[in-house]
């Protein structure tokens, strides 16, 4: 704790110091949370990816060049930048860690906390547990991925009255770019389920972990 208490000053002013118009390897900062999501999509969330933040894969080439190409379209992520100004940093922040986070766990348990906190943006990074179909040994792969809290309540509203299908909304009023995009979430298991090959989508569950414990949210698919 006292080791994030004292970086957060030094993360804050490297993020900053980008923000807005940064480029890490001469591509928008924002790209590299985009070419996150596109990761998701090609191992098995196709759908869910597509209704969050648009068909990232087959715009591969123009958003690499520009990622602002993904709010012509009618989705999640383009209404939370277009009415949560905050949206826009919580995309940026994410993309700095995703080349400059270091590994795996260095971003989820050393960047990601300490730079969300340094902003005031409160995350929980362990709130989605996903598997995938791989041809190897061990048959699946797994990711674990986050959720922010705190948006307010009549930027959700759109969101639970169905405007963009159904959505999960984490309680504390949290989004999940891979645990809300349900509907599209739903297709993917059942595409898994009739497909069992890589890399579709075999198990999925959103939870909020209380006390060592999982509330679960949702569940679906065939674990482990």
């Amino acid at each position: 704790m006292i080791y994030q208490i004292q970086q957060m000053p030094r993360l804050y002013k490297e993020v900053m110091s980008k923000y807005p118009n940064g480029k890490l390897y001469d591509s928008d900062v924002r790209f590299w949370y985009y070419s996150w999501l596109e990761d998701r999509q090609v191992h098995g969330l196709d759908s869910a990816i597509k209704q969050f933040a648009g068909d990232l894969q087959g715009n591969w080439t123009n958003l690499l060049k520009d990622p602002s190409i993904m709010l012509q379209y009618n989705t999640i992520d383009t209404y939370l930048t277009k009415n949560f100004s905050y949206w826009d940093l919580i995309k940026f922040i994410h993309g700095y860690g995703q080349k400059w986070g270091g590994g795996d766990s260095e971003k989820h348990f050393l960047y990601y906390p300490i730079a969300f906190k340094a902003f005031g943006i409160p995350i929980h990074y362990f709130t989605t547990y996903y598997e995938f179909y791989i041809n190897a040994p061990a048959r699946y792969a797994i990711f674990y991925e986050g959720t922010f809290f705190g948006l307010p309540d009549s930027v959700l509203e759109p969101l639970k009255q169905g405007k963009y299908n159904e959505v999960l909304i984490f309680p504390g009023n949290g989004i999940s770019p891979i645990g809300s995009p349900l509907y599209g979430i739903k297709k993917d298991l059942e595409y898994g389920e009739q497909h069992r090959v890589e890399p579709n989508a075999k198990y999925i569950e959103m939870y909020l972990p209380v006390r060592g414990k999982k509330i679960y949210l949702f569940k679906e698919g065939k674990e482990g």
